[in-house]
């Protein structure tokens, strides 16, 4: 007992302690049957050590056995866990790698389809047949070289379709604001597409539809809307939003036909009375009047 005491250091304790715990069953084994020779030879009561015979002795054994398997399976165990999670990880990167190239043949084929479509749209656009013209004019999946080709056309009913759709190029829609046709310009300056500066030009259009389409877009600038405040059956087309705006403009002449605009708010005349132009402030006073009545 001595010589295994001086072998147990404490820097080795936990690495022989499997070791230990498995000798102890037989070091008791050894001195239980020393101390029954003893006994008998002396005529003594044999010395109990509370471990009940070979039966408890055989449980210390089994107990030692199973804390040294657990500690040896546990490394094993976590191992086998960890190797599970990395296969479920690799098989759900496999399956979304398996959406992605769907996902990818799907594009492609839609792009396939939209080339279709395309060249099946150019043919159409030079159809002999204006209403055939006319209907590719204003499909909405009409691309815009087919719309160049279109607003071109000899119709002016292909011609207005064109001003309409909303895919036509700024630059055809210029070139359709100069149209001989007023339907085909009533129809450019609703479009939203219009540049501000044809809206400008076309604030000095002489066809009642095509002012009034100005009055009511809502990029047309201050200078388009300049030109229709002295139109009484234009000017009611004039937004309030608008009229706000124009209401602080350096021109008094333009702040007297705000003043004079049936649509323009009470906050904004009420600034306009204390204009320092008087053809501005007797404008207000007008206005006043004929709310009185």
């Amino acid at each position: 007992m001595h010589d295994i005491n001086e072998s147990i250091t404490k820097e080795s304790f936990e690495s022989n302690q499997c070791d230990i715990s498995n000798a102890i069953p037989d070091l008791l084994e050894d001195f239980q049957s020393a101390n029954s020779g003893a006994q008998s030879v002396a005529g003594l009561p044999t010395l109990e050590l509370g471990l009940n015979g070979s039966e408890e002795s055989n449980e210390g054994n089994d107990t030692a056995e199973h804390f040294c398997a657990t500690e040896n399976s546990n490394p094993q165990t976590r191992q086998e866990e960890l190797q599970a999670q990395q296969h479920q990880l690799q098989a759900r990167q496999e399956e979304l790698q398996a959406q992605q190239r769907q996902l990818q043949a799907r594009q492609e084929e839609l792009r396939a389809q939209q080339g279709q479509l395309q060249r099946a749209l150019l043919e159409l656009a030079g159809d002999q047949n204006a209403d055939v013209r006319r209907t590719v004019a204003e499909n909405r999946n009409t691309f815009p070289e087919d719309l160049t080709r279109l607003a071109a056309d000899r119709d002016p009913s292909v011609r207005v379709q064109v001003a309409r759709n909303p895919n036509t190029l700024p630059a055809d829609l210029t070139r359709l604001a100069a149209d001989r046709d007023p339907s085909v310009r009533v129809q450019v300056a609703r479009n939203p597409n219009t540049l501000p500066a044809d809206l400008t030009r076309l604030a000095a259009d002489r066809d009642f539809k095509v002012l009034r389409a100005v009055a009511e877009n809502r990029n047309t600038l201050p200078e388009g809307l300049i030109l229709l405040l002295p139109s009484k059956g234009i000017r009611e087309f004039v937004s309030p939003a608008d009229l706000t705006k124009l209401a602080d403009h350096k021109d008094w002449w333009v702040r007297k036909l705000v003043a004079e605009n049936p649509n323009t708010l009470p906050a904004d005349l009420t600034r306009l009375a204390s204009d320092e132009s008087e053809f501005v402030r007797m404008a207000v006073a007008a206005r006043a009047r004929l709310a009185d009545r």
